[in-house]
């Protein structure tokens, strides 16, 4: 679904949970998560308009889903030309951050049980 310039986070937000369904309807075997900064309102080539924090909404989204569900999931940086370089940093930072979060907990239980 192609979106509408200056898309907002509360809007890319909501249409992310609306079709990320049928994603799990297929039951894949893994996911690709391309993880892109470009969707940020300021970058050079991007049209959407999320913030730092809506992107990161979306990175803490689409990991939560797949990790409930116990699907592998392959999470790639792409995109990502802000005006200033520091924002895509920390855009791709902060996807490792929420991945760290996530499935840490995973990391922790597999340790205990083979313990």
């Amino acid at each position: 679904m192609e979106l509408p310039d200056g898309t907002s986070d509360e809007a890319y937000l909501a249409c992310l949970a609306s079709h990320l369904p049928a994603v799990f309807a297929h039951d894949p075997e893994i996911v690709f998560y391309l993880a892109g900064a470009d969707p940020y309102a300021h970058d050079k080539l991007g049209r959407l308009a999320l913030s730092i924090e809506g992107l990161l909404e979306r990175d803490a989204y689409v990991l939560r889903e797949c990790f409930e569900r116990e699907i592998p999931i392959v999470t790639v940086m792409s995109g990502g030309y802000g005006k200033d370089i520091n924002d895509t940093i920390e855009i791709h930072c902060n996807t490792i951050r929420v991945v760290k979060k996530i499935f840490e907990t995973r990391v922790a239980t597999r340790r205990l049980a083979s313990a």
